[in-house]
């Protein structure tokens, strides 16, 4: 039997807007279930839902609509699943807890001034900030047909737990067993199907590994910067992500020489999902509307069998 971490994140939603107060009962909660399957370690995996949604005692003053997320709590609680990476210290240092995060309204929708209500950790607060600045523009409060500013809050809890399942791997997952990821270097030649440019300091790849420790590490250079960064890799159902991107040493003085680190860097956060080409290439990017959209293609070279990786380090 295959290890599996269940990691839940519990989200409810209390809005609140200038001309108008809403409380909710300790026991009302809104939540949904990110269930992770690993296949050896502790991987973030594929997402069910199973959404809840009791009943508020809304404490009423004036005729204020809160603002709400566009197509509702479901809707939202489905995009905060796409765009959330759960940071790895959550499974190594069995976190408990969660981070309310609360931010601004405005009279156009745009959410304002995103800032941590409740802390849980460096990496948690972070993490949760990342995920709801990136959410698209909410339906504004509205006061006697107006629109008016109000706020919200979003309690992101964080739990783990091993449990156990079996798994038996398919004749097509055991087939692509050749392309492992880890110990190879991929160096990247596209970005959005588009060969990279020519002129750059160094050609970006990176090196997917596991430490002594057993923490999954990357190295790599993003064309000036060296850099480091942990990875969640399942093969069964194609899911890749990288979190805690640091950038080591750069060294790039020349004016001619084409930058293009930021670019990688924003590459490798955007990841959700990866896929291997009948030619061994790897394709990283994320699924949309059910088609996986590739961001960046690169082209893996074996590693030199003297090289052994300690501490993340070659």
């Amino acid at each position: 039997m295959n290890k599996l971490l269940l990691l839940s994140a519990l989200l409810s939603i209390i809005t609140l807007s200038a001309t108008k107060v809403y409380s909710q009962n300790p026991g009302n909660t809104v939540y949904t279930e990110y269930m992770d399957f690993d296949d050896e370690a502790y991987d973030i995996d594929c997402i069910e839902y199973n959404t809840v949604v009791d009943q508020a005692t809304l404490l009423q003053t004036s005729d204020v609509t809160p603002p709400k997320f566009k197509g509702g709590e479901a809707a939202m609680f489905r995009f905060l699943d796409s765009v959330l990476i759960v940071p790895q210290e959550v499974a190594d240092n069995k976190i408990h807890g969660r981070v309310i995060v609360r931010f601004l309204v405005d009279k156009d929708g745009s959410i304002q001034s995103p800032s941590i209500q409740r802390s849980l950790s460096p990496d948690c607060d972070k993490a949760a900030l990342e995920a709801v600045s990136m959410m698209p523009a909410w339906l504004p409060a509205r006061q006697n047909g107006s629109n008016i500013t109000g706020f919200a809050f979003v309690p992101v809890s964080f739990n783990t737990q091993k449990i156990y399942y079996k798994y038996a791997p398919s004749k097509a997952e055991l087939l692509y067993k050749q392309h492992e990821l880890i110990n190879k270097r991929w160096k990247l030649i596209e970005i959005n199907n588009r060969p990279i440019p020519t002129n750059l300091a160094e050609q970006p790849y990176f090196v997917m590994s596991i430490d002594n420790r057993n923490k999954r590490v990357v190295e790599g250079n993003a064309s000036c910067a060296k850099f480091r960064a942990r990875y969640h890799w399942n093969m069964r159902h194609w899911r890749l992500t990288f979190s805690k991107i640091e950038a080591t040493v750069k060294k790039c003085e020349d004016p001619e020489i084409i930058v293009i680190d930021n670019t990688v860097f924003t590459l490798l956060k955007k990841t959700r999902e990866y896929r291997i080409t009948e030619d061994g290439l790897l394709k990283i990017g994320r699924v949309h509307k059910g088609v996986f959209v590739p961001l960046a293609t690169f082209e893996p070279e074996a590693l030199k069998e003297t090289v052994v990786v300690v501490s993340g380090k070659e």
